[in-house]
Parts: C-alpha cells; sequence; structure tokens
C-alpha cells in the first residue's frame, strides 16, 4: 500500500514539473537595433472568384535608447502609413507631405511583465493631427469636388487621436509583436486563453470584445515558437459602418429613399475577422525573430454575395 502511494505522489511530481509554467521577460542591451520588414499580401474573393491581389513592403526601424532598473526605453521610427493611401488617390502629393513623412514612436517596457507605455504620445498625437490637416488643404487645392467624401473617410482618423488611451491603440501594431511574449504564464502544449478588446478602427471610443489565444512549442535549447489567434466580434463595428454609409450618402447628395434601401440591405450584412500568427522568440536575447500568418475577413451582404479578404503577413527581425 505505501508503496503505491509512494508511487502516486511520484506520479504526481513528475506531472506537476512537465506542467511548469514559462515566464519570458526582456533581455535587450541598451544599443539593439533591428530593422524590421513587414510584408503585406492582400487577396480578396467575391463569390470565390478572384477580385484582386496587392502587395505592399515596408521597412522601419527599431532601436533599445535606455535602461533602469524597471523598464527600457525603445524607440520605433516608421513611414507615417497615413501617406500611402493618400498618395494611391493623389499623384505628387507625397512631396508636398515630406515633413510628415518618418513617424517616431517610443515607448517604455516594463521589464517585470512587458507592459508598455507610449511616452512621447503628445508629439505623436501632433504629429498625426498635423498630417491629418496638410492631408486635406492638399486635397482642397488638388481635388475641391473630392474634399467633402475624403473629409468623411479622415474624420474616424481624426477623432482617434483626442486621447493617450486612443493614440497609443491606434500605434499598438508596432510594439505588440515585440513584447508579445512578455509576462505571461506559459505551460509547453497548453492554450492560455486572455479576454480582452481592441479598438473599432471606425470609431475609436469603442471596443470591440476580443479573444486571445496563445500556444507555446519549444524549438531548442533557447527558441521557442508561439501560435497565436485572435478572435474578433465584430458585431458594433457592423453598426459603426451602417452608420457611416449612411452619412456618407448624405454627404454626397443621395436621395433618402436610396440611403434606406442600402441601409434595409446592410441589416443582414455578415462580418468575421480571425488574426492567425506563428511567432519565432529567441530567449537568449529576448527578441522575437519572425511573425508569419493571416488575418482573415470574411462575410456576406444582400446585393454583393459572399466576400472574403485575406491579408498574409510575414515580419522579420534582423
Amino acid at each position: 500500500m505505501k508503496k503505491g502511494i509512494t508511487l502516486l505522489l511520484l506520479g504526481a511530481l513528475v506531472f506537476v514539473s512537465h506542467a511548469q509554467t514559462i515566464t519570458f521577460q526582456p533581455k535587450w542591451k541598451v544599443g539593439d537595433k533591428k530593422m524590421v520588414s513587414h510584408k503585406v499580401e492582400q487577396i480578396k474573393f467575391v463569390n470565390d472568384s478572384l477580385k484582386g491581389q496587392t502587395e505592399e513592403v515596408s521597412e522601419y526601424q527599431v532601436e533599445i535608447l535606455k535602461e533602469n532598473a524597471t523598464s527600457f526605453e525603445i524607440k520605433f521610427v516608421t513611414k507615417n502609413a497615413l501617406l500611402t493611401s493618400v498618395e494611391n488617390l493623389y499623384e505628387k502629393l507625397g512631396e508636398e507631405m515630406k515633413p510628415y513623412g518618418n513617424l517616431v514612436l517610443i515607448y517604455k517596457v516594463n521589464k517585470a511583465d512587458g507592459q508598455v507605455d507610449l511616452t512621447n504620445w503628445e508629439e505623436a498625437q501632433n504629429f498625426m493631427k498635423s498630417s491629418l490637416e496638410q492631408i486635406l488643404k492638399l486635397v482642397k487645392k488638388k481635388d475641391k469636388d473630392g474634399v467633402a467624401l475624403v473629409k468623411l473617410m479622415l474624420d474616424p482618423i481624426v477623432s482617434i487621436f483626442d486621447s493617450k488611451e486612443n493614440t497609443s491603440a491606434y500605434m499598438e501594431d508596432y510594439i505588440k509583436w515585440v513584447v508579445l511574449p512578455f509576462g505571461k504564464n506559459f505551460v509547453l502544449g497548453d492554450t492560455l486563453k486572455v479576454k480582452t478588446s481592441e479598438p473599432n478602427p471606425l470609431n475609436p471610443g469603442q471596443s470591440l470584445f476580443a479573444t486571445e489565444k496563445y500556444v507555446l512549442h519549444k524549438s531548442n535549447a533557447d527558441s521557442y515558437s508561439i501560435d497565436y489567434i485572435l478572435d474578433i466580434d465584430m458585431g458594433p463595428f457592423i453598426e459603426t459602418m451602417k452608420s457611416m454609409i449612411s452619412d456618407m450618402g448624405e454627404s454626397v447628395g443621395v436621395e433618402q429613399n436610396a440611403i434606406d434601401k442600402k441601409s434595409k440591405e446592410l441589416e443582414n450584412i455578415k462580418l468575421d475577422m480571425v488574426t492567425s500568427f506563428v511567432l519565432t522568440y529567441d530567449n537568449n536575447i529576448g527578441w522575437v525573430q519572425t511573425l508569419q500568418g493571416n488575418a482573415i475577413i470574411s462575410g456576406s451582404e444582400p446585393t454583393q454575395g459572399s466576400f472574403k479578404s485575406i491579408n498574409n503577413i510575414s515580419i522579420t527581425y534582423k
């Protein structure tokens, strides 16, 4: 009997040892620099037929500036993403937007849990607001008839920069992947679920409920991979989109009965978004090495039928 109890206890100890939690913390060095390559391939389908395919490649720099007992200071220098969309609409607009070409973001990263704070958020906020104001000025000069529509498109973005919280959320993708492994209690092979929220891109004052899932795998002594899935409730996004379409129709003089007809059609719209990535992480130096995966938006709309947008994303830190 005693022997049986002893074996059971030993078995329990072995199980506990195998189920030990693993946590990661930043191990950066002041002066560390990384060049980040960010590639996005977008493929669009309507009713299962290919309707478009585009590819965009960008690069930005990351540098560790300072370190103290509790945190690191990390700087990102990246191209102002607003300019890309505007340049696609108006030729040579980029030349007149040169002063707004590069965005600088400085974060404080807590050593213990990887929590981040955008310390130059006011500078980033003013930079983005000035960019938007300049874009409108140039549009007025080059395309007076298109001002109302461009303003309607930019107004939701302008409202994003009304607070530190919203400004930080807009910039989140730059820092998110760098610190994703930190401050979590992983168990190899187990699924870690975290309830969270994502900002509604059409209404920054509103959050979209979401669930994040993580699974940690070990590659070798100091290398790991992390499966990451983000599932977002798109209900509030759909409601905001309906409201924006109604406002857009009114702003360009569409008759009310046409707006009402479109609003009725949108009552039956369906929209889902799932993001899934695999990250590779080097625990010896505390840096994410690569991120590969996709964000898939799919759904259906009465007049258009089914649609799907696949965004294949690849990020490399060198």
